[in-house]
């Protein structure tokens, strides 16, 4: 699906199922230091934080909601996540960013698009979502759908950075026995970001 915003024709990508890895070698990601793959080993010790019944009683953070950062940007244990935020915060207004799981056992939750919706899309000042998994396992999985209906399966991995368009068919599913968590982060289309989803 090809568009055109303010004169210029884009490539949404990869073939109209609105999915793609942001992850580049240095030489190819554009100087967006959120492409950079996020080692397994920093994200561990604070996945451990965020389901310790004691510090979060099995709730999940909000980082950032539109337009104020939470009392979480002064915890030291979540600073790197707050880095993560804050580096698509200095390329594109970032509206919302939390930490998010998908429960153990969780058969395929279908989420219809959000395609009427007018927050969201590849226009200047719109919306766009990225999701970056924290604990994640091969029995975890996304789906999208392309307009002739056919199915994709997708295993994201700890660590790497995906564009999700929801304004598509998706769902997903975790039939490990452990909670999948993952950092989802709404921002704004400018011109930055449509270039790296495009």
């Amino acid at each position: 699906m090809n568009q055109k915003v303010a004169g210029i024709t884009y490539s949404i990508v990869p073939n109209g199922i609105g999915f793609k890895e942001m992850n580049y070698t240095v030489e190819t990601k554009m100087g967006m230091p959120f492409m950079d793959p996020i080692s397994e080993d920093i994200l561990k010790p604070i996945v451990k934080y965020i389901t310790d019944p004691q510090a979060w009683y099995h709730t999940f953070p909000v980082i950032i909601k539109s337009p104020s950062w939470t009392r979480l940007y002064d915890d030291i244990i979540l600073k790197p996540i707050i880095e993560i935020v804050a580096a698509f915060n200095n390329e594109s207004r970032v509206k919302s960013a939390s930490i998010k799981r998908i429960p153990a056992e969780t058969e395929m939750i279908p989420w219809g698009t959000k395609d009427d919706d007018p927050k969201w899309g590849v226009d200047d000042g719109k919306t766009i979502r990225f999701r970056m998994p924290m604990r994640t396992s091969e029995l975890v999985k996304f789906y999208t759908w392309d307009h002739n209906e056919f199915k994709y399966i997708h295993n994201l991995q700890v660590g790497r950075f995906y564009y999700t368009d929801i304004t598509k068919y998706h769902s997903e599913e975790n039939l490990s026995d452990t909670d999948s968590i993952y950092l989802e982060i709404d921002c704004e289309v400018n011109n930055t970001i449509r270039r790296a989803i495009c």
